[in-house]
């Protein structure tokens, strides 16, 4: 793989989802400010935000429904940033960009053999997750049970055969780069000083849309479970 291929193809289609992000963002903020204005305790509160950065360490396979692949997991690490709008002392918005790289391996017949032979494949995901916040406790730890969609995209993805000699194939386009999914989990934050908090979260996703496209029809669905953390800073 060329390394200036690989940026080049984060630019082409990181810029996008983070103007996504923006827009959402800002239009969430937009609405709740308004309301505070023109609430009659408006001069009273400040927009409750957190915004943060943070690492991933995570565990990634597939589950295939009807038989002809057989997945291993593997494991995955990446970085990105958070956004959080507290709607209320108790409920809330949370969302953010994450960039993952993972490793998967999986062990199925080619085309022309007679034996399955065992696979790896290196993939480098994009995921934005929209999660409604139910927040319990205050004061030094704040418990935030998350629950929401994921969408994520699979901006590479490479394939090393099993066979001895072979390169590593670009399987991207057989993919499916779209992946739509449920997510939940649980977040930590730590009081470290009145406008900065370290976060540490679990967070479980399972996606409904197939992996495996072009002509595929055994079913394979990708889950995994993140170990996030990081420092956030907030208004409140």
């Amino acid at each position: 793989m060329n390394p200036n291929n690989n940026f080049k193809l984060y630019i082409k289609y990181l810029f996008p989802l983070i103007k996504i992000l923006l827009i959402i963002s800002t239009a969430i903020i937009i609405i709740f400010s308004c309301q505070e204005l023109y609430a009659q305790d408006a001069g009273k509160e400040t927009p409750k935000v957190r915004i943060g950065f943070g690492g991933s360490y995570g565990y990634y396979s597939a589950i295939n429904r009807y038989g002809g692949i057989d997945w291993e997991p593997g494991y995955g690490y990446g970085g990105g940033l958070v956004f959080e709008n507290m709607f209320s002392n108790t409920f809330g918005f949370h969302s953010g960009i994450w960039v993952t790289k993972c490793t998967l391996k999986a062990e199925f017949q080619d085309y022309g053999t007679s034996t399955k032979e065992k696979h790896e494949f290196k993939t480098n995901i994009i995921t934005l997750p929209f999660y409604l916040i139910t927040s319990v406790g205050s004061g030094f730890i704040t418990l935030n049970i998350l629950t929401g969609l994921n969408f994520s995209y699979i901006a590479q993805s490479y394939m090393t055969p099993g066979n001895n000699g072979q390169q590593n194939e670009n399987i991207q386009k057989y993919l499916g780069w779209g992946q739509i999914g449920a997510g939940g989990g649980i977040e930590l934050l730590f009081r470290i000083t009145k406008f900065t908090r370290f976060f540490i979260s679990c967070v479980g996703e399972y996606y409904f849309t197939r992996l495996i496209e072009g002509g595929n029809d055994t079913g394979d669905y990708l889950y995994n479970a993140n170990i996030r953390a990081g420092i956030m800073l907030c208004t409140f």
